[in-house]
């Protein structure tokens, strides 16, 4: 796992991954799916991919967000995070 010393950055949950990374994320997950009992993260999926994969940061820090755990999380987004950029129903 890289040292939180040395990064430069958080992850914020979105990702796009190509064809070939997406298929073996998902031969990952398959795999774990049968060590039943063991506890996992996401990110030590991530990690992984990072070793095989080329990945790019993109700057987002100009742009409104919030994380989203719970329904007052939820009430944020809806209240402050929309008017902000462009929530409408489409």
């Amino acid at each position: 796992e890289p040292d939180d010393k040395v990064a430069n950055g958080d992850w914020v949950g979105f990702t796009r991954l190509s064809a070939e990374a997406s298929q073996s994320l998902q031969s990952m997950l398959q795999k774990a799916q049968t060590q039943a009992g063991q506890e996992l993260h996401y990110e030590s999926f991530i990690f992984r991919l990072v070793e095989q994969f080329q990945f790019e940061a993109v700057p987002i820090q100009d742009l409104p967000w919030v994380e989203i755990d719970n329904d007052i999380d939820l009430h944020k987004a809806e209240t402050e995070i929309c008017p902000k950029i462009d929530c409408r129903k489409k």
